[in-house]
């Protein structure tokens, strides 16, 4: 039994299901905080132009609910069904914060060749029941830049009190 059609709490936050294109084998319980290296890099998303309505739903909420109180986070979700790559990790913004239930949507997925080197690792995390997130900065949305663009590794998911680091030693023991 695969729980991609399942709802799922995390920290007291309910998390609609993940979609059935989704890799989940069992339902999340708790948020895996991945970080993109040392050099405190960031990556771009792709395809964030297809999902601007709900990219702006969230973080024009999170702005409006203020971010002292809430969370904004990147979940990475492996999509092996994916038409186009069955390597794909779609990203999904997540707010969570002053309801308890998060609100979530699709932000766009890692570039090709990023996915090919963390699908193992979602894979890993989702089979152990965790859900892999990494912080997330939104950017645009004003006169000068309209459009809306995506980075992952910028903010601070590492904050989140849901979040636990692991090494890939935790996910691929021996």
């Amino acid at each position: 039994m695969t729980h991609e059609n399942s709802l799922f709490e995390i920290g007291g936050y309910k998390f609609g299901p993940l979609g059935k294109d989704a890799y989940c084998p069992v339902p999340p319980t708790a948020f895996l905080f991945v970080n993109v290296g040392e050099d405190e890099s960031s990556w771009e998303i792709r395809g964030e132009s297809h999902y601007e309505e709900g990219i702006s739903r969230v973080f024009n909420k999170f702005l409006a609910e203020g971010a002292e109180r809430n969370s904004l986070l990147a979940l990475l979700v492996h999509e092996p069904k994916n038409p186009h790559d069955p390597n794909a990790i779609r990203v999904d913004l997540a707010l969570t914060g002053q309801s308890n239930q998060a609100d979530v949507a699709v932000a766009g997925y890692l570039g090709r060749e990023m996915a090919e080197q963390f699908f193992e690792m979602v894979i890993a995390a989702m089979d152990k029941g965790y859900l892999p997130v990494m912080s997330v900065q939104v950017i645009g949305g004003t006169p000068a830049k309209p459009s809306l663009g995506v980075w992952l590794g910028a903010g601070d998911a590492g904050a989140h009190s849901e979040s636990q680091k692991l090494g890939v030693a935790d996910l691929f023991p021996g």
